[in-house]
């Protein structure tokens, strides 16, 4: 009897062993099935998931180049109707130009007067003992060092600059960004995915040789067929456009323009940067090519505006006063004017400098080595003005003298 009992235990033993041993291999099976279903389902989501990473990246390429065209085209600057943070400016307002359908922002422009100016040009006499030049020498090499550029500072009689800030680029160029990646990278065209997206943020960091992208825009892609779910976050890319040493350029030149009106702003050009003047009217287009700045294989462009701006009259000294006597009739320019009349312009106009004799609407112009007839209309309590003008066609810089006793000019 226990013989048998000992039997039917060790029978219902190896019963329960076969189904546990059989258990745990299936349960093995399926774990391993399992894991081989959940991979497969993970590199499907990482091979669908490329296509769309891929376009991604094309499209920020895509909109970071028209954004960087942009503050090319319009001297640094993304308007607000563009996408950018920059007011739009009002029509007909002085602080652009319109240059191949872009709005060209005035980089140089008037001069605001005060120290070392007294006032406005023309009025004379300017608080500058070296007027009509500056007394600083400020070397462009200054301006392409990094470690200089961002600390020389300077004013003149000669114009204003408005200095391009790194800052404010990458600004304009990070509002441009955020507000055309919606509009223009198109997630729809994927229609195995239902698209969810949230909002974007931008990084942008310049310097000599590129400018870097980070584009965080989260975008949840839920597979129709499957109902899998993924995600994307960040697209980086780099574009080879270097801006930092093309900004220290930039504000070297027209920071040396404003300060001495000798300066010609063309004469930069070099085998980095090529600059053209443009005249348009009395206003000048001023176009800066990075030769060595490839964007979509064409040199990269900076474009501003530069205003016309009074021409310089050098002082005309008078030193020596003799009396005159107002019986002559007929005064040679020789006997009274020793001086060479000489004048600068800040833009490189055409200078034409007159001497006129008298005032209001009965002075006339005397011509150089000519005899000039001396009439009473000419003279105002027995003297007589003397005017000497230099003009550019739009603008006149002048200087007056009131009385006529021998007037020597030295």
């Amino acid at each position: 009897m226990k013989k048998a009992q000992i039997t039917v235990f060790v029978i219902m033993g190896l019963v329960i062993l076969i189904i546990a041993v059989a258990l745990l291999y299936f349960s093995n099976a399926l774990k391993a099935d399992q894991a081989e279903n959940q991979n497969k389902k993970i590199s499907n989501v990482k091979t669908d998931l490329q296509p769309v990473e891929n376009y991604m990246k094309k499209c920020v390429e895509k909109v970071a180049k028209e954004g960087l065209f942009l503050l090319g085209k319009q001297a640094g600057y993304i308007y607000q109707s563009q996408g950018g943070l920059t007011r739009d400016p009002s029509p007909g307002t002085r602080s652009y130009m319109n240059y191949n359908s872009h709005k060209v922002a005035y980089r140089i422009s008037f001069s605001q007067g005060g120290s070392p100016c007294k006032a406005r040009l023309p009025k004379y006499p300017s608080n500058n003992p070296y007027y009509p030049y500056d007394s600083r020498s400020i070397a462009l090499s200054d301006f392409l060092d990094s470690r200089k550029a961002h600390v020389i500072t300077g004013f003149s009689c000669f114009g204003t600059n408005k200095e391009v800030i790194r800052k404010e680029l990458e600004n304009n160029l990070k509002s441009y960004i955020e507000k055309e990646i919606p509009k223009t990278c198109d997630l729809s065209i994927f229609k195995n995915y239902k698209i969810a997206s949230s909002s974007i943020a931008v990084n942008i960091s310049i310097d000599d040789t590129k400018t870097y992208f980070e584009v965080s825009y989260p975008v949840t892609l839920t597979n129709i067929n499957t109902n899998a779910k993924s995600s994307l976050d960040k697209f980086i890319i780099s574009i080879d456009i270097g801006l930092e040493r093309l900004i220290n350029f930039v504000n070297g030149i027209i920071l040396l323009d404003v300060q001495d009106p000798n300066y010609k702003i063309t004469s930069e050009s070099s085998n980095e940067f090529k600059i053209d003047v443009i005249r348009s009217g009395y206003n000048d287009i001023v176009e800066i090519t990075a030769r060595r700045l490839k964007l979509d294989g064409s040199p990269f462009k900076f474009i501003f505006a530069r205003m016309n701006r009074y021409p310089a009259l050098e002082y005309v000294y008078n030193t020596s006063f003799s009396n005159f006597n107002l019986s002559y009739s007929s005064i040679n320019y020789s006997d009274v004017i020793h001086q060479e009349l000489l004048a600068v312009d800040p833009d490189e106009d055409q200078i034409n400098i007159t001497v006129w004799a008298g005032k209001g609407v009965s002075r006339r112009e005397w011509k150089k080595y000519k005899n000039l007839s001396i009439t009473m209309t000419d003279r105002t309590n027995g003297y007589v003005n003397i005017t000497v003008e230099a003009s550019d066609g739009e603008y006149i810089d002048y200087q007056t003298e009131n009385r006529f006793e021998k007037f020597i000019i030295k």
